[in-house]
């Protein structure tokens, strides 16, 4: 089995596969992270008819848990 460091999936993951493999980056913060998926997600889903409207759920995962970000973090993020 190949182990990945991220993945996408969807009608819109090769828009959003093709932003996450330019901006992925070995080592990188939880925060750079999320941005890089907001990013993508928002790439696909402005390009792709398929992917929904324009709102999202952006969520971390760590070590410590689960943690979906509110609607103003994902629009900081994406700043």
């Amino acid at each position: 089995r190949e182990e990945r460091k991220f993945f996408s999936t969807g009608s819109g993951s090769p828009i959003g596969l093709g932003v996450v493999e330019d901006g992925f980056k070995e080592g990188m913060g939880v925060r750079d992270g999320a941005r890089l998926a907001a990013r993508a997600v928002r790439a696909a889903v402005e390009r792709d008819i398929g992917s929904g409207g324009r709102g999202m759920d952006v969520a971390v995962i760590t070590d410590e848990g689960f943690r979906l970000l509110s609607e103003e973090e994902v629009e900081r993020l994406l700043r």
